[in-house]
């Protein structure tokens, strides 16, 4: 658009001088320029209102450090052909509030569908939102351009780290731990509301369904001797793979046999959630969870809230791990995590 103005304001100066100079030649030469201004702008109205645009990713899945591609489908419902599209396309990490912004230029036909193909190179594992933030409509000449935003029409894309295996030591106190919980975060059961019960635990479709507040509250279950809390919250200062570090933690407890709970505060929700692991299957099916949380950057006290929501639960170790990847084990930062024993 600025180029329109920039351009007006040229033709404008150019007539005025013509008027000025008594110059037929500068009178046509400025009306043409007007005439081309007006032609670029009916294309690119007509352009504006005659295509549909969508992104779409093929493999959604891929590896730790694996390009992904995305296609932009192009849907021209004019008689005129699209010369130059510009896309800035944006792949956020969910549990971050900006993304890498990805240039990718192509055209597309006139009355046809068109595939442009780009690719991602995700820095670092977990779930990333990819969308279309903004297009950039070019005339048949080139010179003259509009912006489109399309809105934020989210495509996932999940990429998956490999997992390092700790040193882990299980004591004796771990391993016949029969302590029992207050909660399975798995499993729950439906009542009335009674006076003390939190606002988080009222199931709303329930009391909808009902015209009386329910509560959904969970079953009883063994406990377990390690809880793994993940804090999504706070400012991200450095870098550091977030959920490799998670994977890679709750992995090594579970090749040591070690059953745990993984507690984190979903946005969603507004709510704590924990999901318990017994074994790599559990592990990954709670990876996928983890990928499609998101964050508000509010910082919570995880644990607190824990304690509050599962009043009777109890363990021997708690391991704490944040968006900056330091960890506290039961409150004591530990420095260099791969070359420390974990004793739990």
């Amino acid at each position: 658009m600025l180029r329109f103005l920039f351009f007006a304001g040229a033709m404008a100066a150019l007539l005025y001088i013509a008027v000025i100079y008594a110059s037929n030649s500068l009178v046509i030469l400025a009306f043409a320029g007007i005439l081309l201004m007006a032609a670029a702008f009916l294309y690119l109205l007509l352009i504006r209102f005659c295509t549909r645009f969508s992104l779409e990713i093929p493999i959604s899945m891929v590896q730790q450090e694996m390009p992904a591609e995305f296609e932009i489908k192009i849907e021209n419902k004019s008689i005129l052909p699209v010369v130059k599209l510009k896309f800035q396309t944006v792949c956020k990490l969910s549990i971050e509030k900006s993304g890498k912004k990805i240039w990718t230029q192509g055209a597309a036909d006139a009355y046809g569908n068109t595939i442009v193909k780009g690719k991602l190179t995700p820095y670092v594992s977990g779930g990333y939102h990819v969308y279309i933030k903004k297009i950039k409509i070019y005339d048949l000449t080139g010179i003259f351009s509009i912006t489109r935003y399309p809105g934020k029409e989210i495509s996932r894309l999940y990429v998956m780290p490999e997992p390092e295996e700790y040193a882990v030591t299980v004591s004796e106190a771990s391993r016949h731990f029969t302590g029992e919980s207050g909660d399975d975060a798995e499993l729950f059961q439906i009542r009335p509301f009674r006076d003390g019960d939190r606002l988080q635990s009222i199931h709303w479709k329930m009391s909808a369904k009902t015209d009386e507040l329910m509560i959904r509250e969970n079953h009883a279950s063994a406990g377990c001797p390690v809880v793994l809390f993940l804090d999504f919250g706070g400012k991200k200062k450095g870098g550091g793979n977030f959920y490799a570090l998670a994977l890679s933690l709750s992995y090594s407890l579970t090749a040591a046999k070690c059953p745990h709970y993984v507690v984190w505060y979903s946005v969603t929700e507004q709510d704590i959630m924990r999901a318990k692991v017994e074994n790599e299957e559990c592990l990954y099916q709670l990876l996928l969870r983890l990928f499609d949380e998101e964050t508000d950057g509010a910082n919570r006290d995880i644990r607190m809230l824990y304690c509050e929501k599962y009043r009777t639960d109890y363990w021997i170790t708690d391991i704490f791990v944040n968006q900056n990847c330091n960890v506290l084990i039961n409150g004591n930062l530990t420095e260099r995590i791969k070359e420390v024993e974990l004793i739990v």
